[in-house]
């Protein structure tokens, strides 16, 4: 008799961000207009991967702002909102007031899945630092802001990274994805 042997799925959550040459994930008033948006730049791939979608809330409501219509950005893809506040309701998001760090680990023990840290400098870094974000892959936008909110800021250690995929664009646009190395 031949033994079958279960591969346990893992949970991955991915830091999928659009970033500045010099590391800015917004500009000095908090835009984000020097992002391109010229072509799809592989989000629809991304998004066929991806079974849920976390942010804080900054980073939430800045999308509803924007139009509100996150089913036609994201697709069906449910969002867990991190906030101590209220926010903005909608079918697809789940608003959690618990500590993030202690819930998405809880999560990814629990339910293999590739999810999208879509948002919140803050809440990368605590996840970060928690050892529970498995991906960061970057869009560097070839800009220099010069001003605006860092990305890599307060980090205190040294993080070690492997290259995964690296994709050029026309654009100047170049996409690096990183597995974190713990």
């Amino acid at each position: 008799m031949r033994r079958i042997e279960r591969v346990k799925m893992k949970t991955n959550i991915i830091a999928n961000v659009a970033i500045s040459l010099d590391g800015k994930i917004e500009g000095p008033n908090g835009e984000y207009d020097w992002c391109f948006t010229d072509q799809d730049y592989g989000m629809k791939e991304f998004l066929s991967r991806t079974q849920l979608i976390i942010s804080g809330a900054k980073s939430y409501q800045t999308m509803v702002n924007e139009g509100g219509d996150l089913e036609k950005f994201f697709g069906k893809i449910p969002w867990i909102v991190f906030s101590k506040n209220a926010v903005q309701s909608h079918p697809l998001v789940t608003h959690v007031h618990l500590h993030a760090v202690d819930y998405i680990r809880e999560l990814k023990n629990n339910t293999p899945q590739n999810i999208w840290l879509f948002g919140g400098a803050l809440l990368f870094h605590s996840l970060l630092q928690a050892k529970l974000i498995d991906e960061i892959m970057l869009s560097v936008h070839p800009i220099i802001l010069g001003g605006g909110k860092d990305f890599f800021s307060n980090i205190p250690n040294r993080i070690h990274l492997s290259l995964i995929n690296c994709k050029t664009f026309h654009s100047g646009l170049v996409q690096q994805q990183y597995q974190i190395n713990y």
